[in-house]
Parts: C-alpha cells; structure tokens; sequence
C-alpha cells in the first residue's frame, strides 16, 4: 500500500456495508494489525435504533434503542454498562472529551447527563421547551450545548446544571452543532444553513455557511482552521474566510482529520463493499486506493421461531419483536421467522401440513447462512430457539440435519445444520401423546393409524445421533397443554448427544412469557437460555 497510509494508527469501524467511525491515536495501536488496518463490528442495532455517537479517543460508541441508551467499547464489541434508560425517543447524543460523561435528548423535553461508569444520571434533567435534535460539549469538558425543535441553541453550564449566556434562536429545528476547537466559537445548522457564533454570547460571527441539503454532522478540523459539513454532499469550508475549499466527498461516513490535520479519511460504500478513502485536507485529492478492511469481524445468530399449534402466530408479534431486539443488544444477529401455518381455508382444501413448517424454518438457516456476509453473522455459529410449536420446530431443525424429505426450495447449496438448539415446552415425541396439538389430524394427514409414519417422523424424537448440537429444553411441570415428556432425554442420552433439561416447578404452558412477575421464573429461563448460546455459539467480538 502507498506510504500515505495513516501508520499503524487508523481503526475501522462499521457494518458490512457502511463505515460508521474512523479513529486516529496511540491508543488503538494495540489492536491494529501489522499492516495499519483493522475493522470491528459495529454496537449491534435493532429497527428501533434512532441515534449514535462515538468518542474518538477512547472508542466509546452510544446507540439509542426505544427510550433507552446502549454503551460500547470499540476493542471489545461489548457493553460497558447495563442499557441507560431516557425515555420517550432520544434523537441526540454527545460524549464529554474525557468520555466520563454522556447527554443524551429527545422528545421527553428535557435533556439528561449520565455517569457513563455507572449509567447512573448526574445532576438534574436541563429541561428545554422542546424535543432535543443535537448535542455537543465543549472541549474543556465545561460547557454543553443543546439544539431543539423550536430553533432554539441553549447553552448549559455542567457542574452548575443550568442554562448560561444567550439563547441562539433559528427560524427551524437545529439538527447539527459543533464546538470550535478552541471551545470559543459553536457552529450550527437550521433549515441546510449553517451559522457561527460567539460560544459565550451567542453573537454572530462572519456570513453563514450556506451548505444546504441533509447535514448530519460538523466536524472541525485540529487546527480549527476548516470545518467540514456531512451532508449530500459533504463540503469543507474556511473557518476564516466562510469559502467553500471543495465538495467532491459525496455521501461519507465514519470521518475523522488526521491528527495534524492535513488528511481526511471517510467510510465510502461502494456497492457491498466497506472501504475508507484518504484525502489531501488542502486539496481534496484523493491519496491512494481505497483501504480495503482486512478483517471482518462477524456475530454469533439466534433465530426465534414463534408457537401457536402450527396454525397461529406471528413473528411480528409485540413479545418476539423485543426477544429478537434484546438478543441483538446482548450482541447477537437475531432473526424471527415466520413459516406456513396449517389451514383447512376452502380455498386450499388440503392446507399446508408437516413437513412445509420445518422445511420453512431450515431454509430460513439455509438464507442466513447464503447471505451471511450480508448481515454479518458467521454461519457455523448459528443457534434455533422456540416456543412451544416453536420449540419442536426448533428440535426439528437441530436434529434432522441434512435429512432429505425436509430440505426443499432455495439455497441449497447450503447446509440447514445448527450449532444449538433451545426448545421451550415444545412436543417430542407425537407417538404417545398428540391430544395437545390444535388440529394435529390436520397438520399431520390424518390419525395416527391412518398415517403413522407422519406422527414418527415429526417426532423429534426418533432423530437424535451422536454428531446433534446440543440442547437445552425448559419446561414447566404444571403444563398442561405440553406434559413433560423425558422421552428426549432419554434417547439423546442413549445417541451421547448433550441435552439439559431445566424442569421449571409449578409453570404452565407458556411461563416464559410471564415476565411482570416478581421472582419469575420467566425471566430464569431467558437468562439460561442466553447462558447457554454463550457457551455453545460463543458470545460476540
């Protein structure tokens, strides 16, 4: 590679198809590779994600989920404390320069500053008129500055927990604010203009910016002689004389100046690829070829399958949305699947009936594992959870690997097999007992003496073999929909496959989902089921 490489000293961040920070510093040399470059998963985001931030000289990243504010560290791809609850939708988020302290706004009218240790909150909420849309620290650490909805830039003492000086006021919502380097000057961004001010008084200083467009950030360079404005697209302004020095960037992600100043590397996505770019910060000369990551780091994946007999339920149902979000919290690539459900509609007389529920669900593992550099998952850690009907969908996946009658339809080139497997109260063995199955004659063609080959071979089991993933089944002993069979455990015993049984005293059918409890042993059995995954998919990066 060409010696304008930033040396042993450049760290990658992002997805697999998006940059989202660039570090320069010492501080990161340590897991650099030798050739200068490496690349770490981005904090894992759910639908939900609305914000994130990130501290440059310590890797500290922030996302916001739903009202609550996630903490990672770059080297570990963890979390560094349990989840900050804000409430309402948080839409901006600033590190202190020392990374001791996080605020965070939203639309609760008032913004928070946190203990980013502890996740506790430090002094009171600074309450505002309006929903927070950017926030920012000064570089001494001393000062904070809040942009709202009603156009309004306050600017907040931090030991003191008040708002000090004047009120900057635009005509629309401010969605960008930055400090000047010195900490003297704050520019910010209302309705695609950008305005410098008087960091004490708020005064105007020089003509606006009129950079137009989207901004999503400003970031001035270590000299504070230039400023450059992320947008569609991006543009490097002279801090001095408000002249535009170039805008041939277009959409970047992840940018950072050099220490010195004098380059500017950014995250470009170029089809489904991640790359960062080097430029001259003077000329806007591109450097080089494009840095290519020479690592991906890739997750571990959970993929729920919902109950209901095989005649009901829904992966979009409000309960599995936030199982599958928490396990991508917990650093997992969750997926909820959904698969044909048995019907007796005129319209099909004959209904969807086994094996098309398990067929669905292995040619969901056979997708994930095609498109694996998509999401980002690795496939040879990829575990089935589910509950009830679920859960012997689950069973059924984990131990029929590569069984032919069940792998039907597209990616076949890849195999269905699992690493794990985690079966909540769902049915065995349907030989001895199918009364519990809704419509069990339907999904199954017919009564056990007219059909009971159907009734074996949708029985988990009658399949376990020496080479099956492990298994983990939580049950209730006062279930009475799914009696407590212990005929797996047995024969995964009698094969030398692992299974733990966790029988759970005194729950019903369903417990799992009784989590509002208190000492609930609902919230047990998620806790060991996650327990488990670690032990067997391996926990994230």
């Amino acid at each position: 590679m060409a010696s304008s490489r930033p040396a042993k000293s450049l760290l990658i961040i992002g997805g697999v198809l998006m940059t989202i920070a660039i570090i320069f510093g010492a501080n990161v040399a340590s897991i650099t590779r030798d050739n200068g470059e490496v690349f770490v998963p981005s904090p894992p985001m759910s639908r939900f994600t609305r914000s994130m931030t990130f501290l440059a000289t310590s890797g500290l990243f922030a996302l916001t989920d739903d009202g609550r504010i996630t903490l990672w560290r770059a080297e570990t791809g963890k979390p560094v404390v349990a989840p900050i609850v804000h409430g309402g939708v948080v839409g901006a988020l600033a590190f202190s320069p020392d990374d001791s302290r996080l605020l965070s706004g939203g639309n609760t009218r008032a913004s928070m500053l946190w203990d980013t240790s502890t996740g506790r909150p430090v002094g009171t909420p600074l309450r505002q008129q309006t929903t927070a849309y950017t926030a920012a620290f000064s570089p001494d650490g001393t000062r904070m500055a809040t942009g709202s909805e009603d156009g309004s830039v306050r600017i907040w003492d931090v030991a003191q927990d008040k708002s000090i000086g004047q009120v900057i006021q635009h005509n629309d919502r401010v969605v960008a604010a930055a400090y000047s380097i010195d900490g003297l000057r704050i520019l910010t961004e209302s309705d695609g203009s950008l305005q410098l001010r008087d960091a004490t008084t708020g005064e105007a200083i020089g003509s606006d910016f009129p950079q137009q467009g989207k901004i999503g950030r400003i970031l001035f360079s270590p000299d504070g002689s230039q400023v450059l404005i992320l947008g569609r697209p991006a543009k490097l302004w002279d801090v001095a004389t408000g002249q535009l020095i170039g805008s041939s960037f277009g959409s970047l992600h992840g940018v950072a100046f050099s220490p010195d100043g004098s380059r500017i590397v950014a995250g470009l996505q170029q089809r489904s690829k991640n790359a960062a770019q080097v430029w001259d910060a003077g000329t806007l000369e591109p450097i080089g070829d494009p840095l290519k990551h020479t690592k991906t780091v890739t997750y571990p994946s959970i993929v729920f399958i919902h109950g209901g007999g095989y005649r009901a339920g829904d992966k979009a149902q409000g309960k599995w949305v936030e199982k599958r979000d928490e396990a991508a919290r917990k650093g997992y690539v969750a997926v909820s699947v959904n698969y044909r459900l048995i019907t007796d509609d005129q319209d099909n007389p004959t209904g969807w009936m086994f094996p098309d529920p398990i067929v669905d669900v292995k040619c969901a593992v056979r997708f994930l594992k095609a498109n694996a550099d998509l999401f980002g998952l690795d496939p040879t850690r990829i575990g089935v959870a589910g509950t009830s009907s679920g859960g012997n969908a689950a069973l059924m996946v984990g131990l029929s690997a590569e069984v032919p009658g069940f792998e039907v339809g597209d990616h076949l080139a890849q195999s269905s097999s699992v690493r794990a497997v985690v079966n909540m109260f769902g049915s065995t063995d349907y030989t001895i007992t199918s009364d519990f199955v809704t419509d069990i004659e339907l999904y199954l063609g017919g009564t056990i003496v007219e059909v009971p080959v159907n009734y074996a071979a949708a029985s988990p089991v009658f399949y376990p073999d020496p080479l099956d993933p492990p298994v983990l089944t939580l049950h209730g002993d006062a279930d009475t929909v799914v009696p407590v069979n212990q005929a797996l455990d047995l024969a995964m015993a009698e094969t030398g496959a692992f299974h733990e049984m966790v029988i759970c005293a005194g729950e019903p059918h369903g417990f799992v989902w009784r989590t509002k409890r208190k000492n609930s042993a609902a919230q047990d059995a998620w806790n060991r089921m996650y327990e488990f995954f670690a032990a067997t998919l391996g926990g994230a990066p």
